[in-house]
């Protein structure tokens, strides 16, 4: 927790130091979650670069060694690098990156549809695939999530966030 503090506030090194302290081999998943956003500070600092495809790589890698449950949050970062990597002008568009992403998004959207974020990322993906009929929908279907949304419950009943952090 202490280290994902650090990254939200751009701390890199002394999040760096606190993950540094867990031993490698530890899954928990407040503990990979906490690794995966140590490489999306440094993706998203050049997102055209050999370290935005390492990251990709590492979440996707990392995503799958958590329960279904738990997944929600590294399935939004993920996408977010992929957009973010995606919209870096004179970029080739790689389709099954995106539609990758869209297949994890759709996914989640299952477990739990009450989450904006979710068709605000899948708008955005429809976007750079081409898909604008899909892309319209998914920009009407954030604007309903989010009024919908608003007033509930941010937290389950573990006291996690509901939806991904940003919402």
């Amino acid at each position: 927790a202490i280290a994902t503090v650090h990254f939200q506030i751009g701390e890199l090194e002394r999040g760096n130091a606190a993950l540094a302290r867990i031993p490698a081999d530890v899954r928990q998943p407040r503990v990979v979650e906490a690794r995966c956003r140590a490489q999306k500070v440094v993706a998203l600092r050049a997102p055209a670069s050999k370290a935005m495809l390492d990251a990709l790589a590492f979440l996707r890698e990392s995503i799958e060694t958590l329960p279904a449950e738990d997944r929600f949050q590294l399935v939004a970062d993920y996408v977010e690098l992929v957009i973010a990597h995606q919209s870096v002008p004179d970029t080739k568009l790689d389709r099954a990156l995106v539609e990758n992403a869209v297949q994890r998004l759709s996914t989640e959207v299952e477990r739990r549809p009450e989450c904006p974020s979710f068709y605000l990322q899948l708008q955005r993906c429809h976007e750079l695939l081409g898909d604008q009929e899909r892309a319209t929908r998914n920009a009407l279907l954030h604007e309903q999530k989010k009024r919908a949304f608003e007033g509930q419950p941010r937290f389950d009943q573990r006291g996690r966030p509901r939806c991904p952090t940003g919402d």
